[in-house]
């Protein structure tokens, strides 16, 4: 790649840093465009970021607008040795030939982020047809036709649903408890054990067989050792673990795309105070209930807790981002405070 090119040929630290500065926006788009995170775009992948791009106002330089290059063009400069593949060095050295895909990404490209603003991934996709779909359906129930649309929203989600498998984002964000973007043991744990109360595969399982099976599917789709999956693992080394895989999208409802009857710790926890109550109840109109009134109560109170510090932990990450985003803004108003200034005088 062109940094190591540089270091080789003794190039000094100012200008490796600028590369990289001048690179990163580069690197940021070009992981967001690789969908399937093979370390490459092809042209499908490259096809799907040119939609999200402006089509009108790209000019260079002079004002004026720059040549147009048809998408077999563009390939075939970003492309350069010819693969079929965009690798990320040739996405980076090759961009600033197609001045008009260049001008077009920098335009698009929100500050805050570094991502092209206005794309979306397919499970980003899939979760604003399924948002449709479903305000769709609450006007039909209101009386309004709309039997048209709502075809066209199924089919769309049907599409995307069929495109990414059942066991995708919005499947993944419901297990995710505390909103952390990782799976953690215990989140996998208590999904699983949801899962096999419904499951043939492993109805039958007591607690430690249970948390044995969970630590083998851990360990076949984590594929870093952290111990915790992460989005991509989960889309894209799933298939790892066919035997999970195969329970969680028994398990999914095709219409929302959750895995049905699996609560979040707030309604877990609304379900066992009732439980409580209705109990108490019926300790007070003289039934013996004491036994498993002690249990919910002790379910009740590990249920608290871990909601506890689910909590704790979700605002301890909320202010964590906010306090890298603040930093982020703080260094790009220095950059661009820096870029405007004017240039010192020169001595005669």
């Amino acid at each position: 790649a062109e940094y190591d090119k540089r270091v080789a040929a003794g190039a000094s630290e100012e200008d490796l840093d600028k590369l990289m500065k001048t690179s990163l926006p580069s690197v940021i788009v070009f992981n967001q465009i690789d969908m399937d995170h093979s370390g490459s775009v092809d042209a499908a992948e490259l096809k799907r970021a040119l939609i999200a791009l402006p089509r009108n106002g790209r000019h260079v330089g002079d004002g004026k607008d720059p040549p147009f290059v048809p998408f077999e063009g563009m390939v075939a400069t970003l492309d350069s040795d010819s693969s079929g593949e965009i690798s990320l060095s040739e996405w980076i050295e090759n961009l600033g030939k197609l001045p008009d895909l260049q001008k077009a990404i920098e335009a698009s490209v929100d500050p805050r982020t570094g991502k092209l603003a206005k794309y979306r991934s397919l499970e980003e996709q899939l979760a604003l047809r399924m948002q449709q779909r479903d305000d769709c359906e609450a006007r039909a129930q209101k009386g309004e036709d709309v039997e048209t649309e709502l075809e066209k929203r199924h089919k769309q989600v049907a599409l995307l649903q069929s495109q990414l498998g059942l066991a995708g984002v919005i499947v993944f964000n419901q297990l995710d408890l505390d909103g952390s973007g990782k799976l953690e043991r215990e989140e996998l744990l208590r999904a699983i054990k949801h899962m096999c109360k419904s499951s043939d595969q492993a109805a039958d399982l007591n607690e430690e067989e249970l948390t044995t099976l969970t630590e083998g599917y851990i360990k076949l789709i984590d594929v870093d050792g952290d111990g915790i999956i992460d989005m991509d693992e989960w889309l894209f080394r799933l298939d790892r673990a066919p035997r999970f895989q195969e329970m969680v999208e028994e398990g999914v409802d095709g219409v929302t795309g959750k895995i049905r009857g699996y609560r979040t710790l707030p309604e877990q926890l609304a379900k066992l105070e009732k439980n409580i109550a209705d109990l108490e109840a019926q300790a007070s109109a003289g039934e013996d209930v004491g036994t498993e009134l002690e249990r919910r109560n002790t379910q009740r109170d590990k249920c608290a807790a871990r909601l506890a510090e689910v909590e704790a932990t979700r605002a301890a990450a909320e202010a964590e981002n906010k306090k890298v985003m603040d930093e982020v803004e703080a260094k790009m108003a220095a950059v661009t405070a820096e870029s405007e200034a004017p240039a010192p005088a020169r001595s005669e």
